[in-house]
């Protein structure tokens, strides 16, 4: 039932147990764990879809204007069109904990397991996914770092 009273079938999924959602183009899309595939909604008429990728496991999304970037818990990230079609794709680290994006950059977020560094921060160039900079985070006890925000360059100014 919604919050006006009326009811609404239920709608089932052939996979459950997704650690992330976002809106692309209007769908909701989620990837479901250990599936091969995005499973996307669509709000006006409830449709649900099952979008195949090239690998398996799809873990975090960030959608961006037309495209949307989806990493596997394996570490692969893929560059999909609005079809849903990898344009772009590479092999990153395991164990991404966030990805966010600007208007040049894909900016990954993964741990590690090492004496030395609890992970890293990775920035991409959006388009091609070839990598610009990594920044190894310090392994300091009792530390971890599991999520960032990006600040843009007046935000970045004013928090100076």
């Amino acid at each position: 039932m919604d919050l006006n009273g009326e009811d609404h079938k239920k709608d089932t999924c052939k996979k459950s147990g997704a650690d992330d959602m976002d809106i692309f183009h209007g769908q909701i899309v989620s990837p479901p764990s250990d599936a091969n595939f995005l499973i996307t909604l669509d709000p006006k008429n409830r449709k649900v879809q099952y979008r195949p990728l090239p690998y398996d496991n799809p873990d975090r999304m960030v959608a961006d204007h037309n495209y949307l970037y989806v990493s596997t818990k394996e570490g692969y990230i893929m560059k999909l069109n609005q079809n849903y079609e990898v344009e772009k794709g590479t092999k990153s680290n395991p164990l991404i904990l966030n990805m966010l994006v600007d208007k040049e950059n894909l900016y990954v977020l993964s741990q590690i397991q090492s004496d030395q560094y609890a992970g890293y921060l990775i920035t991409y160039d959006k388009n091609t996914l070839k990598i610009k900079q990594k920044i190894s985070l310090p392994n300091i006890r009792d530390t971890l770092v599991q999520s960032f925000i990006l600040l843009d360059q007046k935000e970045r100014k004013e928090h100076k």
